[in-house]
C-alpha cells in the first residue's frame, strides 16, 4: 500500500485460505488466498498472494496474482503481479516484469 497509509489493515496471512466475499473498511492484505470478491478502501495482494475473484477498492496493489476484474481509482501492477481479467482505472501503473492479461478501462473524470 501507499506510504503514509493510515488506514486499518486485515491481514490474510499466507497460511489462510478465505472462501467467500470479502467487505472491510481500511485495508486489506493478502498474504495466503481468497476464493471470492473483495470490496475494501484499499486492497493489496502480496507476493504469495493469490485471488480468485473481482476486487473493488480506491487503490489495488497487485504484487500476488488476481484472476478476476478490477474495479480501483489507483491500480499499481508490481514486477511480480499477475492479472487475468478487466481492469477499471483513473490512474494504472504496471511494473516492467508484470504479467498483465487483461483488458484497461480508463475511468472518465467525474
Amino acid at each position: 500500500m501507499p506510504e503514509g497509509c493510515k488506514l486499518p489493515q486485515l491481514v490474510v496471512q499466507n497460511d489462510l485460505v478465505v472462501r467467500g466475499n470479502v467487505e472491510t473498511d481500511g485495508v486489506l492484505v493478502v498474504k495466503g488466498r481468497v476464493n471470492g470478491n473483495i470490496n475494501s478502501d484499499g486492497v493489496g495482494v502480496g507476493r504469495s498472494g493469490q485471488v480468485v475473484g473481482d476486487v473493488v477498492g480506491q487503490v489495488v496493489v497487485i504484487e500476488g496474482s488476481l484472476s478476476g476484474n478490477i474495479d480501483g481509482q489507483d491500480v499499481f501492477i508490481g514486477t511480480h503481479g499477475v492479472v487475468k481479467g478487466t481492469v477499471h482505472y483513473a490512474t494504472i501503473s504496471v511494473e516492467h516484469g508484470a504479467q498483465c492479461d487483461a483488458t484497461g478501462f480508463m475511468k472518465k473524470p467525474s
